[in-house]
């Protein structure tokens, strides 16, 4: 016979509708706010989601455009060793591969690497190391940012991308 023990725990406490551990109530509840103050806010967060999905194409038509490159814009290397070093599971995500299927301009990537030069290789693994970062940079990321999607905007930013108002607050 084994025992199963249950643990509970709770990620985000300010967002828990009891009291926390130190004792703060944590946001107000719903019924608390002011109806027409929750429907501001919904109204924002709806517009912003829009924004950000928008933003979320073109992000995706600049990493496309990207794969055409002949050499990768100088500090590629140290954007992938930093973003494997931070996330060394982000390229085997799901996501990534299936995100990198879509943007990257043929299936036979593999082959080509195989006879590429170094340069070349390098921009295809850039490629794909954008793939894999955009692929966890949700519609959630401008209310609630995260330390990858910050790195990878503000690295995209610094590569030649202009980040969309709605992107800044990540």
């Amino acid at each position: 016979d084994t025992d199963t023990t249950l643990y509970w725990h709770v990620i985000r406490h300010e967002e828990t509708p009891w009291r926390t551990w130190r004792g703060h109530r944590a946001r107000p509840v719903e019924a608390e706010q002011d109806p027409e103050e929750r429907a501001a806010q919904r109204r924002e967060v709806i517009e912003n989601n829009r924004e950000w999905r928008a933003a979320t194409e073109v992000r995706r038509k600049w990493i496309a455009q990207q794969t055409t490159r002949k050499t990768a814009p100088k500090g590629t290397a140290s954007f992938v060793a930093t973003a494997l070093m931070k996330w060394p599971h982000i390229t085997s995500a799901y996501h990534a591969r299936t995100l990198a299927g879509q943007i990257l301009p043929t299936s036979d990537t593999l082959a080509k690497l195989a006879t590429a030069t170094d340069p070349r290789a390098l921009v295809l693994l850039r490629a794909y190391f954008l793939c894999a970062l955009e692929s966890q940079v949700g519609v959630e990321h401008w209310r609630r940012p995260s330390d990858l999607a910050q790195f990878y905007l503000r690295a995209v930013e610094a590569q030649g991308y202009t980040l969309a108002d709605i992107e800044r607050r990540a």
